[in-house]
């Protein structure tokens, strides 16, 4: 696939879609069955060394309350508080900067989408079929999330005497080494051997932890109670030397912890650390009332897991997301393609509920449509029920949340009408700007010739890298490569021997910053050159070799066609919407206090609230 500069610019669909998120109100996540709400990643944590954006905690000299009305359009208005919020919801890939500039330029988005939407509810066009379908799916989506705010979020509540009891506990530190499982009954049985004595730790440790680790034995070494994953702290910190705990489960499986050992230390003051306690406390809790209802839902519908195809299913899948670094920033990976599954094993059923069963295709279909950032992983059995449970439950969720009256709460009330507003808005850009949108062969061969130097392909790396178990596999191979062979022509040959698969044959551009061995195959290495690292956590050793470099060339008119209209089909998309603003906006009362933009602090509510 042909990839090119495009020409800098918005694209339509995509500036409607600013101007509408920027026009309302944020989501919460979808409710999960994990201790903690879903997160953006396998295990929801932060790259390492990560920290938000530092923000000025002084105050302006002439800051205003953030009750000031900054925009008002017809009867809607927007206070500094909300203009705030907005900032903060809004997509930082198109979130302007916060300096002047970029105050007055999301000024502006926000007029624009609050335009948008009064011209909308006034011409308050009916709802086509599908637009009937989105508006059901989304409130089920929403009385969802209520009922997780409500149910769960809300109901956990932390007092200050849970904090201090919290906090003595932190004068001890303790040693640990823990295994983990895929299901609670094999934990469960290597408990009874272990506290019978019949098994010494180290050995089950050798024949059945899948918990990886650099120790012989899962040694974790002096563990505070501060560190680590909330669940985990809640169930071991009370262990005495030598106690194994109970199994406990979290997303990366079933897990037995023993405690080796017990240090006094000296805790840090308890104001430093109140914001991290109350997190550690609340997620248990949170984690308990969220299985509470997915386990109420379930015997509701008397739904039963297929444990033999749910194991089999998760085995074909692999970690969505890795954290690595080689020596230089710390590198994010987004995991393995999704598995392809033959047309036979797409009708495996996952779970049986009364009135209908859910497949493997009905999964793949699901978890295809999460963006693969936010996707989570589903490579062990309990992760794939929680996702299971997150796409069989909803409707019942749904239910549930009518029954306690929670259609009726404001904020659902708020988000349901919010997406009726932005499908009709939607439809008011489709019908005023791009049905009105042409582009000639001549328009586009015009434009074509004017912006000829943002046709060009990135360029592009052929390389193929493989893995061997032992170093003098993988001096073998090196030295085969240094007399002149080539890396793709193992791996070929693996296949055609239908050997294990060892390697593979890719390619890289120079625009995918960030993927693995970039600055190695773009900065350090020449065609035909190699590199041997290893070995790495697992003892393996890896030999990569650049095989080909191009450095790009231009496209042809044809080549680029698909492009150029797309490109000048967005700057007269862009041009018709602006005319449109302008005529809508002599119709409607709008006042505006560009003056005051720049008399209150900016800061994401957020991170504030975070810190309470």
């Amino acid at each position: 696939m042909i990839t090119s500069r495009r020409p800098v610019g918005p694209r339509f669909p995509m500036m409607l879609v600013a101007i509408v998120c920027f026009a309302f109100s944020p989501h919460i996540a979808h409710a999960q069955t994990s201790a903690t709400p879903p997160a953006s990643g396998s295990s929801g944590k932060a790259a390492p060394g990560w920290k938000p954006a530092p923000e000025p905690e002084h105050k302006l000299a002439n800051e205003i309350p953030d009750t000031t009305l900054l925009l008002q359009v017809g009867t809607e208005k927007v206070t500094v508080r909300e203009y705030i919020r907005r900032f903060y919801s809004s997509y930082p890939e198109q979130r302007p900067d916060t300096d002047s500039l970029g105050r007055l330029q999301f000024m502006q988005t926000l007029e624009n989408g609050m335009v948008l939407a009064r011209v909308a509810r006034d011409r308050n066009r009916p709802l086509d079929f599908a637009e009937r379908a989105s508006m059901r799916e989304h409130t089920d989506r929403v009385l969802s999330n209520v009922l997780y705010k409500r149910s769960v979020l809300d109901s956990v509540v932390v007092t200050d005497a849970d904090l201090r009891e919290l906090h003595s506990m932190l004068s001890t530190e303790i040693r640990l080494r823990e295994m983990a499982f895929r299901n609670r009954a094999l934990a469960e049985q290597v408990r009874d051997l272990l506290v019978a004595k019949k098994m010494t730790w180290e050995s089950a440790y050798k024949q059945y932890n899948q918990l990886a680790s650099k120790s012989a034995d899962g040694d974790a070494g002096w563990v505070k109670r501060t560190t680590g994953d909330p669940i985990m702290a809640e169930q071991v910190f009370r262990l005495q030397k030598g106690e194994i705990s109970n199994p406990w489960q979290d997303s990366n499986g079933v897990h037995l912890v023993q405690c080796t050992d017990t240090r006094v230390v000296t805790p840090p003051p308890f104001g430093v650390v109140a914001p991290r306690l109350r997190e550690m406390m609340r997620a248990p809790r949170m984690g308990d009332r969220t299985e509470t209802i997915s386990r109420l839902l379930r015997d509701r519908i008397e739904m039963v897991y297929d444990t033999a195809n749910v194991v089999w299913t998760a085995n074909q899948f692999q970690e969505t997301m890795k954290i690595s670094s080689t020596g230089g920033a710390p590198v994010i990976s987004l995991g393995a393609q999704m598995p392809r599954f033959d047309l036979a094993d797409t009708s495996k059923v996952l779970a049986r509920f009364k009135g209908g069963r859910f497949t493997l295709a009905q999964f793949v279909e699901a978890y295809r449509s999460v963006n693969p950032v936010a996707r989570p992983a589903v490579n062990t059995p309990d992760r794939l029920r929680q996702q299971i449970d997150a796409v069989v439950l909803e409707p019942q969720r749904a239910l549930l949340a009518a029954e306690r009256g929670y259609a009726k709460d404001p904020l659902a009330v708020e988000w349901i009408e919010k997406r009726r507003e932005e499908l009709m808005v939607d439809r008011l850009f489709q019908d005023s700007v791009q049905n009105y949108v042409s582009v000639s062969e001549s328009d586009a061969r015009r434009f074509y010739e004017q912006h000829r130097a943002q046709y060009i392909t990135y360029p592009k790396v052929r390389y193929a890298v493989m893995a061997f178990s032992t170093q003098g596999a993988a001096d073998s191979v090196v030295a085969q490569l240094k007399a002149g062979a080539r890396l793709d022509q193992f791996v070929r040959a693996d296949s055609i021997a239908r050997r294990p698969r060892r390697g593979s044959i890719r390619e890289m551009r120079a625009n995918e910053e960030g993927q693995t061995f970039h600055t190695q195959l773009f900065q350090d290495l020449k065609p035909g050159e190699l590199l041997l690292n290893g070995p790495d956590e697992k003892g393996d050793y890896l030999v990569l070799q650049s095989l080909d470099f191009d450095p790009g060339h231009q496209l042809s008119f044809e080549e680029a066609y698909s492009m150029v209209d797309s490109a000048l089909q967005n700057q007269r998309a862009d041009e018709l919407l602006d005319a449109f603003l302008a005529r809508q906006r002599k119709k409607i009362p709008i006042l505006r206090r560009d003056d005051l933009l720049q008399r209150f602090t900016l800061r994401d509510p957020s991170l504030s609230a975070s810190q309470n």
